[in-house]
This record gives structure tokens, sequence and C-alpha cells, in this order.
């Protein structure tokens, strides 16, 4: 029973999405997809669902072959799809959303908004979303949109439910729900097929995983018989002596009190939140900003880069005005959003015109080799840098976004959750990168919702430190050994408690 894909392949152009992929998942079983970025994971899961149409091989649900044309096709059969590439419609609420695939009609054929409301607020109780049944799509942050899209995929009544990088952008207390509704969606015989970069949700909610490298199947096995070494090593095809960790990033560094001043910004406001604070980064810093959602660590960064109106900052001594992003560029700023499809990409725009328009349209720079640049950054692509980004998958667009950033050389990157969706070796790409821009001097200011993330980057020079933030302002800063998750949870919940009430300077 459950699910069984024999030899499914699917070619883009010249480009092998999927080769040779088998799985078999049974009912009750949690099966995680583990590869790196163009592995095929995603496209896997989108003809499990129907949403893609494979060019070879066969797959069987409840010993009944499939030959589905359209995701409607998927959902007659019980096969629900949760994506990163989010389904909903922002203008819509966010109970019509939940209940928009199976919408309940009365005896005239009418949607009967009673069953709808109480149907949603049925999948909203379950994520103690209930008060915001009513709120537009469009006005949600990130994290509870990914919830939402789980609870529409769960308003179908799945039999093979696919979640593919649905916890990309969600905290812990978010993941935490998740993993919970998932052990409920196994007593109750769901076959669930999870996609993930993040190795401790694999661990921690999978029964099973299966690894694809190039399109191909390598390798099955129960989550209990693998170690994260090993499913890296299975990922890349690679013997790694020693395990990804950026212990080999480390290096002796003098303290930050030590280095000049890069920015200050004083009795700076943020848009939603009480009072102003002073911040203070020193050239060559790494700073990681940590806390529970809605504390405001994204609207801090977009608040810096100007998005929120006119800032006066110091940039390495000299006082100027950030107007907008274009002035922020000017000024030597650069703002990456791990968002990259509302704020990181044109979407149907080539590759290289996504990666150069900040480089040629805002700093009227030249690049004759792209080519080069995407290298550089271990980008996957066919070697037609013309071709549409779209093209590519979720993680390597991620990388050409890092990489636009990258190439304007910024003083100063602010970097809101960039890993989201991108695999495990092409973080530590992005911490070796992170390291590079130490060593010159130049700053790095970087949300993530993943607290062990943090941790590591803090890791990689003596010259860091994590902000953890509550109701819009800096709490705590938190350096060298005081880095760890459970001190970066601990001060999470702390409330009442201002940064300046302790005397320490941010």
């Amino acid at each position: 029973m459950g699910i069984i894909c024999k030899n499914v392949k699917k070619s883009y152009g010249g480009v092998h999405a999927l080769k040779d992929a088998s799985i078999t998942v049974n009912d009750g079983e949690v099966r995680c997809l583990f590869g790196g970025n163009g592995s095929g994971k995603s496209t896997l899961g989108k003809i499990i669902c129907g949403a893609v149409h494979p060019d070879g091989g066969e797959i069987t649900c409840n010993d009944e072959h499939l030959h589905l044309t359209s995701p409607f096709d998927g959902k007659a059969r019980g096969i629900v799809l949760a994506s990163q590439e989010l389904s909903l419609l922002n203008y819509l609420t966010v109970e019509e959303n939940i209940i928009l695939a199976s919408l309940p009609v009365d005896k005239m054929g009418f949607v009967d908004r009673k069953e709808l409301e109480r149907k949603a607020d049925e999948i909203l109780a379950e994520f103690h979303l209930q008060s915001i049944a009513k709120s537009k799509v469009a006005d949600l942050p990130p994290n509870i949109k990914y919830l939402v899209e789980f609870g529409k995929a769960l308003a179908q009544n799945p039999k093979v439910v696919i979640l593919d990088e649905v916890t990309s952008a969600m905290y812990r207390a978010d993941v935490e729900l998740v993993r919970k509704k998932v052990e409920k969606l196994k007593e109750d015989g769901v076959c669930v097929i999870l996609i993930t970069h993040r190795i401790d949700e694999l661990f921690s909610i999978g029964d099973t995983v299966t690894v694809l490298r190039n399109g191909e199947t390598v390798h099955t096995c129960d989550v209990t018989d693998v170690t994260e070494s090993q499913l890296i090593e299975l990922m890349t095809g690679k013997i790694i002596e020693n395990p990804i960790d950026v212990s080999a990033l480390q290096s002796e560094r003098q303290a930050s009190d030590d280095k000049e001043t890069l920015l200050e910004v004083k009795d700076l406001d943020l848009p939603g939140f009480h009072g102003k604070s002073d911040y203070i980064v020193k050239k060559g810093e790494i700073i990681g900003i940590a806390g529970l959602q809605g504390n405001g660590q994204s609207t801090l960064l977009r608040r810096l880069f100007g998005l929120y109106g006119p800032v006066t900052e110091k940039i390495e001594g000299k006082e100027v005005t950030v107007r907008d992003a274009a002035s922020a560029v000017a000024n030597g700023l650069a703002f990456c959003s791990g968002d990259r499809e509302r704020e990181g990409t044109y979407m149907d725009r080539s590759i290289k015109e996504n990666l150069l328009d900040v480089l040629t349209l805002v700093k009227k720079q030249k690049c004759d080799e792209p080519d080069k640049l995407l290298d550089s950054f271990g980008v996957k692509y066919n070697g037609d840098s013309d071709q549409v980004i779209t093209a590519l998958s979720g993680g390597n667009q991620q990388k050409v976004v890092l990489s636009r950033w990258l190439a304007s050389e910024p003083k100063l990157l602010l970097a809101d959750d960039p890993s989201k969706g991108i695999d495990v070796q092409a973080r530590y790409d992005m911490y070796v990168e992170m390291k590079r821009l130490s060593d010159a001097g130049v700053g790095v200011i970087i949300f993530s919702s993943d607290d062990d993330e943090l941790v590591r980057l803090a890791s990689i020079t003596n010259n860091s430190a994590v902000w953890v933030m509550v109701d819009g302002h800096v709490i705590k800063e938190l350096k060298g050994s005081e880095v760890t998750r459970d001190n970066i949870i601990k001060y999470s919940f702390m409330t009442g408690k201002r940064k300046e009430d302790s005397n320490e300077n941010i």
C-alpha cells in the first residue's frame, strides 16, 4: 500500500531533473527526501501529486497505477502537496484559502459560509491561529503563511501528503506544531513525504530517508541507521573524512572591541514597536539576530536599508541619510532576502539579469563574465545564463540572489533568513562567504529562523555575536561561549526588560 515510484524520469530541455528515481513509502510512514539543490526532490514530489507529468517510469498508489494529468487528479486520489512555492491567494482571507480546494456548498450549490468557517476554524485551532481567520494572507509573516499552506493541505483530508520545504521559514515553535500534526497523520495511516534541508528535522520528524543525487535514488534507510556525515556523503557523492562543520573556518582574530566602527545608528525606531534603540556594528563583525517570530528582526534589517523611509546612519564615521534602496546601495549596504519569490528574483527574467541587476543598473558597473560569478558560488545551471531563472531549482535561485549582492562588494550585508530552501552544502558555502567577508572587514547582520544556524555562524570567527530581540529591541547580546541554542531560547522568552536596563552596549 502507500506510494510506489519506479524509475521515474523527467527532463527540461537538456537538463535531467530526474534520471532514475524510485521510492516506496507505506501508509503511516514519514519518508524524508534528502539531497542537494537540483537533485530532483521537488520534481519528484510534484510528479507524485500530478503537478508535473513524468517522461518515464511508473507510479502506483494503493495498488492503482497512476497517470495523473493535474493536481486535481491527485487530489481525487487523496494525494496533496504543500509546497514552499505557496499555493495561497494573497487577497483572500486565511479561512478562504484553507478551504479553497474543498469548498463546502449548500443544497442550492452556493458556498456554505458557516460550514466554511467551521472547517477552517477546526484546522486553525490545531495551530492556535483562530484569531487570524479573517486576515488577508498578504498581511501575514512568512512563517504563518507556511502554516496556512500546511493547513490547506490538511483540510483536503489527504491519504498521501507531500510537504516540500514548508518548514523552511518556520520558527522552532511552528516546526513543533508541524511535528505533532505529522505524528497524528501517521497514527491515522496517512503516508507522509517530507522534503527538508534541515537535518535536525529529518531526524526528529522522519521514520525513513531516501537520498537523491543528480536525479537518482542512491540510498534509503531508517533515520536511526544513518549519521549526519553519512547523509552528506550520500548527498554529495564524496567521501568526507571530517563532517562538514564550521570549525574548519575558525581563526584567531582580534576582539571586535578593537575593531573600527562600521555602522552606528542612534535613536532608531522600528515600525510597529515602541521606543528607540542605538546600534553599533564593527568592521568584520558577523551579527546574528535571534528571537521569537514577530519581534522586529526582519523589520530592523529593512529599516537600516531604507525600506521604511529615511534613516540617518554613520557609515565608517561619515553621517549619511539612507532614503531608499538605491541610496542604501550607494552607501555600501546590501540586502539579501530569503523570500526569493516576493523580494529576491524577477521570475520572468534570465539568470544573468537577476545576477547583475544591482551591479549594472544601480552601481552602473559592467560585468563581462557573469558565468564566473555563478560558478564561484556553485550555482548549478546548464551553462546558459540567458535561460529564465525559474528553470533553476529553488535553492539555486537563492544562490543567484546572494551572488548578486556579493558581486556588489558591500561594506555591510543585511541578510534576512538567506539560507531558506538551500541544501547543507550550499549553507556551508554561504558560511565560507560570510567568513571571507568578515576577513575583508565587511560587516554582516543576518537574521535566521534556525537557531542552530546562528550558533554555527557565531563560531566561524571570534568577531561575532548574536542579538536576541524582544518587542523590537535587542535585550541580550551573546558572545563567545554564551552563544548556545539554550541561551537563545532562554532570552527569546524574556519580556519587560530592555537591553539598556542592564547597561550593556550593542
